[in-house]
C-alpha cells in the first residue's frame, strides 16, 4: 500500500506485521510517500484484506475485488484453470477500471 499518510501505514505496520519504505519523488513538488508491505500466504493476504476493509473508503470497491482474486490462490505451485484465469482477468479488468485506468466491467 502506498500513501503519503505515514501514521495510517505505521498503523497497518503495528497490527498486521509487514515494514515502511520511503519511495523516491519524481517531482519536487510531490509530497513525500511511503509504501506498507507485508508477506505471507493467500492466509496472511486475506487475513490483511478483510482486517483493512472497514478503515479503507476511498477503496473499498478495490478491496472487495482483491479479496475475490486472494481467493483464486490454490496454495500451490500448479497451473492455473482456464477458471482460475478467466477469475484474475476480470479482477484485473475491475480494479483497472475503478482506477479509471481502461474498460472493463465489474460484478
Amino acid at each position: 500500500m502506498t500513501n503519503t499518510n505515514v501514521p495510517m501505514l505505521e498503523w497497518c505496520e503495528k497490527r498486521i506485521g509487514g515494514k515502511i519504505y520511503k519511495r523516491k519523488k519524481y517531482e519536487a513538488h510531490w509530497k513525500d510517500k511511503y509504501e506498507w508491505m507485508s508477506w505471507g500466504d493467500k492466509d496472511t493476504l486475506l487475513f490483511t484484506l478483510k482486517n483493512l476493509q472497514p478503515y479503507i473508503v476511498a477503496k473499498s470497491e478495490q478491496i472487495k475485488v482483491m479479496i475475490r482474486f486472494a481467493k483464486t490462490f490454490s496454495g500451490t505451485r500448479k497451473r492455473l484453470t482456464k477458471a482460475e484465469r478467466a477469475k484474475r482477468r476480470q479482477c484485473y479488468r475491475a480494479i483497472k477500471k475503478l482506477n479509471g485506468r481502461g474498460l472493463a466491467t465489474t460484478e
